[in-house]
């Protein structure tokens, strides 16, 4: 059989913010592959590519929040965390976004959960980097299920 990459095509996917902290400085970058690994204890797969600043600051600190997006996400959203780097930008100035009880921030208007954890271990290939989190913290906005709900994976595309 022939080798047919439109099968990649039925994987399902997310939009995600992943956030991280170091000293006064919070930082987050746009990833679309989170994934759970294990239930007991509750473990997660991020991969995120490793020129990412916020990439570099997990690796340090060993803690994070990942951000879950609904399909209320605009494209303003992807450009401020996903088109620019956190080494040139502050990209929490001006935002009110919460803080979990890991200290970090999250994003908390178009997400409908948090996850928060620590890396327990990293895979690192030549572009990304594979991190599996012991999850510390899960959080569900129970109003904003409409993703979950209607099996919405969120994607973005140029308005």
């Amino acid at each position: 059989m022939a080798l047919d990459p439109t099968a990649l095509f039925t994987l399902s996917y997310g939009l995600y913010v992943l956030t991280a902290r170091e000293g006064d400085r919070d930082l987050g970058c746009i990833v679309n592959t989170v994934t759970q690994l294990t239930e007991n204890p509750t473990r997660i797969a991020v991969s995120v590519n490793k020129q990412n600043f916020t990439n570099e600051v997990i690796q340090r600190t060993g803690v994070f929040n990942v951000s879950v997006l609904t399909e209320a996400a605009t494209m303003d959203l992807f450009r401020h965390f996903g088109f620019q780097s956190g080494r040139d930008v502050d990209k929490f100035a001006g935002r009110a976004d919460p803080v979990s009880e890991n200290g970090l921030r999250y994003i908390g208007g178009p997400a409908n959960a948090l996850i928060s954890g620590k890396v327990e271990q990293a895979i690192e290939d030549a572009r990304d980097l594979i991190a599996d989190f012991l999850v510390e913290q899960l959080g569900l906005d129970r109003e904003k299920l409409d993703a979950l709900e209607k099996g919405i994976d969120v994607v973005y595309a140029e308005e």
